[in-house]
């Protein structure tokens, strides 16, 4: 609940990250799914041809990672290095 935000589920945001319930984008069935109960981001790791993602859950409190294709659309988060 320390990455979700307050406003689209009941996280408290602890760590300032803002995790909203963005879901994804399936290009092979053109269609957004998963839209307020996951969240799910893209990271900067690549395994051969597939993006690994991370995503949030809307029942539990645990952060998951897995591989999907780049075709899919997912949310991504800016980070400035000081």
């Amino acid at each position: 609940t320390r990455l979700k935000s307050q406003t689209d589920w009941n996280g408290d945001d602890a760590s300032g990250f803002n995790g909203l319930a963005s879901g994804n984008y399936c290009k092979y069935y053109n269609s957004f799914n998963y839209m307020g109960t996951y969240g799910n981001f893209w990271t900067s790791s690549e395994y051969t041809t597939l993006a690994y993602q991370r995503y949030l859950f809307g029942n539990s409190n645990g952060v998951g990672r897995n591989r999907t294709t780049k075709n899919d659309g997912r949310p991504v988060r800016c980070l400035k290095n000081d």
